[in-house]
């Protein structure tokens, strides 16, 4: 039967379907949004620490989860299994939305995945996990057992019924902020009007990948060299609009993003004074007094649980002004489950909030150095950067970092179109210099360029910027001459 949220609905399952020895089922939170559900799986975020698994060395202990979903078929076709009175479990549904719906094809515990039409599944260690692509306002079915070292099933499933995904936040940052992405295209390249791609030359080119997956987010993929140019690569993205820090307002940004969990991996987030596709800062530790380029840039900073602020003032110098652990108030940070980041940024401060949460609140003041520091006025590069330190010592040859949901408020600082173009698509255009070589050592370039570039309309500028990176390729120190 079918009945409103505040009662049960009754599912009779056949002898047999259910075994009484299994234990009971997870506990499962669902929580929606655009295209994605995230799943919480006999979780307590607010002890997210103490939920690692007990695992004795027998491999009959809990290990995991086994977690299915697939579309609920609007039918009034008799269910494929047959249920009788012999055993229950119970879900609550929302008559509102489900009338109609052919709900008997539930979960037995010897139905192999893929059993249902439109199923997915997957196997887990983590207690939180997201489900995508989803159709937003669509009748979904989920099953949840939990399943030993040996992959054998030890629970009941838990099973429930949801509307597929949500875009309802989704829809009022759009409406709300000056500029959005929500990434929602056909698997491939973003949008390369609003993007740049860049990497340094120490980074694995394999693994230099920024793209639309099919789940309708971005993966960036990362990865560092292990030959003699360098142990700490980096790829970075520039959103091709600024961002305008003003006196006495907060502006809002806002993204979506998980963590890399390798010690030897980390995400920046930069607000950069000038417009640069690679920063010039190699510091890894973000130690206070690091020499970092450029001058001027707040910094965001995520290396496992740990959250930072750093600014880089005008001599080039870097200053911590605070961090948080992320696990400890009630947001841990998850491989592949992105949480919700809205920042509130100022000249003299800065608001994170995670998941509708405050982690961070605080004005720029030095925690080591005591020292006030402020963000100049002024309009600022948005410049993601995953950046890797030998990561392979780890066994970590690549990472990816998933993140969706770009934007932020503000007035529009120029009003113009990007077109991108690039000396090659794959590979490295990397040439390096030979001084004894004569001309021969003048690395030269060719840029294809298949548009007419003259200003169509009156009072119109066309504008043509190139941006290069100066590398040494290698493990030398920079040098930089007055006849280079």
């Amino acid at each position: 039967m079918l009945c409103a949220s505040t009662c049960q609905a009754q599912v009779i399952f056949a002898d047999g379907f259910e075994d009484a020895n299994l234990a009971d089922a997870p506990q499962v939170t669902i929580l929606r949004d655009d295209h994605v559900a995230t799943v919480e799986l006999d979780y307590n975020a607010e002890q997210p620490a103490n939920q690692f698994w007990t695992m004795s060395g027998d491999p009959t202990d809990d290990a995991g989860f086994l977690v299915r979903w697939w579309p609920v078929q609007a039918s009034s076709a008799t269910p494929s299994k047959s249920r009788s009175a012999s055993k229950s479990a119970s879900l609550c549904l929302d008559s509102a939305h489900l009338g109609g719906l052919a709900l008997g094809a539930f979960q037995s515990k010897n139905d192999a995945p893929g059993t249902y039409p439109g199923e997915n599944w997957l196997v887990t260690g983590n207690r939180r996990v997201q489900l995508q692509p989803l159709d937003n306002g669509r009748a979904y079915q989920l099953s949840v057992q939990r399943i030993n070292a040996l992959g054998q099933i030890t629970t009941r499933a838990a099973l429930r019924t949801f509307m597929g995904g949500d875009a309802t936040r989704v829809k009022a940052l759009r409406s709300s902020l000056t500029y959005f992405d929500d990434f929602n295209l056909p698997m491939g390249p973003v949008n390369e009007r609003l993007w740049g791609n860049a990497v340094s030359t120490s980074t694995d080119l394999r693994y230099n990948q920024f793209f639309i997956n099919s789940q309708l987010h971005v993966h960036t993929m990362h990865g560092t060299r292990v030959d003699n140019t360098g142990d700490r690569s980096q790829s970075s993205q520039r959103f091709r609009k600024r961002v305008r820090i003003e006196q006495g307002v907060r502006r809002r940004v806002v993204f979506d993003m998980d963590s890399p969990l390798s010690p030897r991996s980390v995400w920046y987030l930069d607000f950069n004074p000038v417009p640069t596709e690679v920063t010039g800062h190699a510091s890894f530790f973000d130690q206070e007094g690091d020499t970092g380029l450029p001058a001027g840039a707040l910094r965001l900073r995520m290396a496992g649980q740990s959250l930072s602020v750093s600014l880089i003032d005008s001599a080039g110098a870097s200053h911590r002004i605070a961090s948080v652990d992320m696990e400890a108030l009630g947001r841990q940070a998850v491989p592949n489950v992105r949480r919700a980041f809205d920042l509130r940024v100022g000249t003299d401060g800065i608001q994170i909030r995670i998941d509708d949460r405050v982690v961070l609140d605080t004005p720029y003041v030095g925690a080591i150095s005591g020292q006030p520091y402020s963000v100049p006025a002024g309009d600022y590069e948005l410049l993601w950067v995953g950046f890797g330190y030998n990561t392979v010592k780890d066994g970590v040859p690549y990472y990816l970092v998933h993140w969706d949901n770009f934007g932020f408020d503000g007035p529009v600082v120029d009003n113009k179109v990007v077109h991108n173009y690039v000396t090659r698509i794959a590979g490295s255009d990397y040439q390096k210099a030979s001084e004894a070589s004569g001309a021969a050592g003048r690395p030269t370039f060719t840029i294809p360029i298949p548009d007419d570039l003259r200003p169509r309309f009156a009072g119109v500028t066309a504008e043509a910027w190139l941006l290069a990176t100066y590398q040494m390729g290698d493990y030398s120190w920079m040098s930089v001459r007055s006849t280079d």
